[in-house]
């Protein structure tokens, strides 16, 4: 099950009223590090994505915090969105609250979002549009990118970000290293993902500065890889060292 369809199992759901909570909303705070908490009052929107994310092996932020999912997964345009993207709303006029929830539709200028904690209850609600934040969706690279990740890799290289390795179009920890170098260098948000905001500095950015003590070290580097990639028979059998590939190394 994904974990837009585990949500919709919970429409319905309420806090119960009183001195007593509801022990699957408290599973909820469990289910993203937070079995501390002991009331089904305490703000969870949060919880229910991160639980209905987490139960099918997806990692949530295990925030409490709806404003921590603008930086999960991948940006998504309005224009892109489908069901069970995540959509983070803000609410009222503090720069840290907000609402999160999954994405359900939108008709004029609402937008229907399937969350928890919406009138204490799990349910299906209209939000206005000039309310959302952001919309995300589980991946690497945002849909709105169209260059190839071939090429992503091959720009790294060029810039100087060889830890990058073969442009081989895997997201390997290699890719994902140069990735977050290059945004540290470049005051982009430190995530390890392909979004438009990378690959437009990427467009216009200058060579990477590489001191002569670190290039003799890659050139070294390059110098043993390849002379492992050489072969020895064996009563007929041969044995191939390549190096270590990008998406595993």
């Amino acid at each position: 099950m994904t974990p837009y369809e585990i949500a919709r199992l919970h429409i319905g759901l309420k806090e119960i009223p009183g001195d007593q909570n509801h022990p699957d909303i408290l599973a909820m705070y469990a289910r993203v590090g937070h079995g501390w908490v002991e009331h089904d009052e305490v703000a969870w929107c949060a919880a229910f994505v991160g639980s209905c994310l987490e139960q099918t092996g997806e990692r949530s932020t295990r925030s409490l915090t709806a404003r921590s999912y603008l930086d999960w997964g991948v940006p998504v345009e309005l224009s892109d969105a489908r069901e069970g993207d995540i959509v983070v709303l803000s609410r009222g006029t503090s720069s840290w609250q907000g609402h999160v929830g999954f994405y359900v539709g939108s008709a004029g200028r609402e937008i229907e979002v399937l969350g928890g904690n919406q009138n204490n209850a799990v349910s299906i609600a209209s939000y206005a549009r000039d309310r959302l934040l952001g919309l995300r969706r589980a991946g690497e690279i945002a849909p709105s990118v169209a260059l190839p990740l071939t090429k992503v890799q091959t720009l790294l290289g060029q810039l100087g970000y060889h830890e990058v390795g073969r442009a081989d179009g895997i997201m390997g920890p290699r890719t994902k290293g140069a990735i977050l170098a290059f945004r540290a260098e470049h005051d982009l948000p430190l995530h390890p993902i392909v979004d438009q905001e990378l690959i437009t500095a990427l467009m216009t950015a200058q060579p990477r500065f590489v001191s002569g003590a670190r290039e003799h070290a890659r050139r070294q580097h390059s110098r043993r890889a390849l002379g492992g990639r050489r072969s020895s028979g064996v009563g007929g059998s041969c044995f191939v060292y390549t190096g270590a590939g990008n998406g595993t190394g």
